[in-house]
């Protein structure tokens, strides 16, 4: 293989690697770290415990009157 034949195949296997990581990118779901879940679930038990949420009925309601 001469010089110029590498630089084009290493072309190509760049703009192949850019491509796939691009489809990776788009496809990608991005998820929320199990321990961060369980902080804001408890969190959200604390405060439903001590009344500061607002039930699903009250959520509605105030969305109507938006």
């Amino acid at each position: 293989m001469t010089t110029m034949e590498i630089e084009a195949r290493k072309a190509l296997l760049i703009c192949e690697i850019k491509e796939f990581v691009h489809r990776l990118k788009g496809e990608t779901t991005y998820t929320m770290p199990s321990s961060l879940l369980k902080e804001f679930m408890s969190k959200a038990e604390k405060e439903d415990s001590e009344g500061l949420c607002i039930t699903s009925d009250e959520l509605d309601k105030e969305m109507q009157s938006w």
